[in-house]
């Protein structure tokens, strides 16, 4: 039941009791709440304990319960799911005078009080307010509160939709306020106009508390990022500031780059997604040449080409402080990166360069590994997506003997297997590289055996992508060779190569001996019920593995065995076994594994043509499962021909579940999102 998770917690507190716990509840009923809420007011360490609740709003009452518990136990931070407007109310106006929650993110959609529900938060003592989504916004209240507030020091209110006096009571509070460290305004004030940018400018230029500022995607454009740099020029504390999706063009840019010479404080800056072209990269060039504060500068899609990237270059000869400088997808070329790499000769502090997404080609990629040769700090370098063939050639060559990359990323080029070859004889030698990325670039199997010889020497890899390579089962006979005696990879993501059952089969036995692979990506390879099966096999034997993403494959009849591996594993923590067909006897049989597994915390079954009869198999098993934490058969398109929402009957029964939280919605919001660019799900 729910008062085990939170024991099983508890250890970890009696092992290392200053350690910070998080402990996702779902509410199923009054019962077996007000036991976890008594279990928590027992113990001497909910202090360190962040409560995240969901589906309050589903059962009558349970709100009460909370409110108790906050009275009278000290909470690090609560996390709190709703969807009524009322409870939300109570929970926001129950935070005047408590003194027992240190942090409060509410988690709703779009919900915006009506008029006679505004809340007063006079003398909250949280430490941070999350807000994002909620559209309520009480800042007639908050404003008030925060005026005097000495304890909230994290703000955020994403997306919100603030009237012009709301937002000018904020302003005013926040002007004076002398504790906040955070505020998130992302798409916050974007129908205000430059009335509301004037106001931030204020908030900048007087407040001397807050040390990050996101104001992103607030439409501001010229006129208002004009008004945002004059508080810039008089601030002497903020740190952070995003201002990513704004639409600044070139002659704001000139003005923030002119505020920047007066403040000697900000670190980090991004302008990501706005259109300052050349003449504003340049401005900003211009005082990087002097400036010694700022650390991580973001200029991705700004359309500064190569005229912009050749100031950049000339300012890094000179600039002390800069280590992360991003320029993805701005119309760079050969030329540009020619500049780039000379200033890298003088330059001793940059350690990440993104040039993901522009076109510096061979030429380009073969003058910046002479300069690695001499360069001694760079540990990123980032060169996805820029036509890059023979140019590896010169870079591997390079980089045998460097031993300060840590991360290379080079795919979506055209290295083919020659470049490849070039790739794995540097891998021989080099330990130093720890993260290697060269998926989509038709290396095929010839390149892919190249690449396992390599990881038969090297020691220092930890994570390799080399996904859609069209490299079939050959390649992955090769790469599960290498499986057998490598022991220091622990990420492999070899989606879409089409490997089949013959390339699963090597993988399946690679698993078996293999002790150091914790993530393995399979998604998208053609493989059927005989390498199905040998996957199973391989997760009996394999002690090591933790996620799983097998999503998009053909089998439709080796899910028992898929099923006898759920029971039989006790480490996988995560499988993804989406767009499948599954249907109902896929169905029935993974729910005898689950009824029997003791490991894993999250399934997903999107669109796997699951119906009303293999919900109810899933339903009945897993009442014995006490571990699995998510089961999602969310499906991704409601056109889909098993698109039907299941009876209420079922939808009551995965709600009684003790353990497990059931998505079954059409086109429901993903809890494991797929990474774009390594094509792997994301960390929850």
């Amino acid at each position: 039941c729910r008062v085990t998770a939170y024991e099983k917690a508890k250890s970890y507190w009696l092992i290392s009791p200053r350690i910070n716990v998080t402990l996702r509840f779902l509410v199923t009923d009054l019962e077996s709440l007000q036991q976890l809420s008594d279990c928590i007011r027992n113990d001497g360490n909910s202090s360190f304990l962040n409560l995240h609740l969901i589906g309050c709003d589903n059962v009558k009452n349970s709100l009460e319960i909370v409110l108790r518990l906050l009275k009278s136990v000290s909470l690090l931070g609560l996390e709190y799911d709703g969807k009524n407007a009322k409870n939300m109310h109570k929970l926001l106006e129950s935070m005047n005078n408590n003194q027992n929650l240190g942090t409060l993110k509410v988690n709703s959609t779009c919900i915006r009080f009506n008029a006679e529900e505004k809340v007063n938060l006079e003398q909250i003592s949280l430490k941070g307010l999350n807000m994002d989504q909620l559209r309520i916004l009480p800042v007639s209240g908050l404003g008030k509160s925060l005026a005097q507030n000495r304890s909230l020091t994290r703000l955020s209110l994403a997306n919100g939709s603030p009237t012009k006096g709301e937002f000018e009571d904020l302003t005013n509070s926040l002007c004076v306020n002398s504790t906040l460290k955070y505020l998130g305004l992302r798409n916050h004030f974007a129908d205000l106009g430059t009335e509301a940018c004037e106001m931030v400018g204020r908030i900048i230029m007087t407040n001397r508390s807050l040390v990050e500022l996101d104001l992103s995607e607030n439409k501001m454009n010229d006129e208002g990022a004009n008004l945002i740099c004059a508080g810039l020029r008089k601030n002497d504390c903020l740190k952070k500031l995003f201002l990513d999706e704004n639409n600044i063009g070139p002659l704001s840019c000139v003005a923030l780059a002119d505020s920047l010479r007066s403040n000697s404080a900000l670190t980090q800056l991004s302008l990501a997604t706005n259109i300052i072209g050349c003449v504003g990269s340049k401005a900003l060039a211009t005082v990087l040449k002097e400036n010694r504060t700022l650390t991580e500068v973001d200029l991705t899609s700004n359309r500064i080409g190569d005229e912009g990237a050749i100031e950049l270059a000339k300012s890094l000869v000179r600039n002390s402080s800069l280590r992360t400088l991003t320029l993805w997808k701005n119309r760079i070329t050969c030329d540009g990166a020619k500049y780039l790499a000379a200033a890298l000769l003088h330059n001793k502090r940059l350690s990440t360069l993104t040039l993901y997404g522009n076109n510096i080609s061979d030429n380009g990629t073969i003058i910046l590994a002479k300069s690695l040769k001499v360069q001694t700090c760079l540990k990123e370098l980032w060169l996805a997506g820029n036509n890059i063939g023979h140019g590896v050639h010169a870079l591997s060559n390079v980089l045998a003997s460097n031993n300060t990359v840590e991360v290379l990323v080079l795919h979506s080029n055209r290295l083919l297997a020659d470049g490849a070859e070039s790739i794995a004889d540097m891998l021989a030698v080099n330990n130093t590289i720890r993260k290697l990325y060269i998926g989509f670039n038709n290396i095929r199997s010839e390149g892919a055996g190249y690449i396992a010889e390599a990881l038969k020497k090297n020691t220092g890899l930890i994570e390799l992508n080399i996904g859609a390579n069209s490299f079939g089962a050959e390649g992955a006979m090769s790469i599960s060779d290498a499986l057998k005696e490598n022991n220091t990879l622990s990420i492999l993501n070899m989606w879409d190569n089409n490997i089949g059952d013959e390339g699963a089969i090597c993988i399946g036995e690679a698993l078996s001996d293999n002790t150091s692979l914790e993530d393995l990506y399979l998604n998208n390879n053609e493989i059927g019920d005989t390498g199905t099966e040998a996957i199973a096999d391989g997760l009996l034997m394999n002690e090591s593995l933790t996620r799983l993403n097998f999503a998009g494959n053909e089998t439709d009849g080796a899910f028992s065995e898929l099923a006898s591996a759920l029971a039989g594993n006790h480490t996988l923590k995560v499988l993804d076994c989406s767009c499948m067909p599954i249907g109902v006897e896929g169905a029935a049989a993974i729910a005898k594994g689950l009824r029997d597994n003791t490991g894993l915390h999250y399934l997903l079954l999107r669109s796997c043509q699951i119906d009303e009869e293999g919900c109810q198999y899933l339903a009945e098993n897993l009442v014995y499962n006490e571990t699995l934490d998510v089961l999602d058969l969310s499906i991704s398109s409601p056109y889909e021909e098993f698109a039907s929402e299941i009876s209420p009957d079922i939808a009551s029964r995965f709600a009684k579940l003790k353990t497990c939280f059931v998505r079954h919605e059409l086109n429901y919001p993903h809890t494991l999102d797929f990474n774009p660019d390594q094509s792997g799900f994301c960390e929850m």
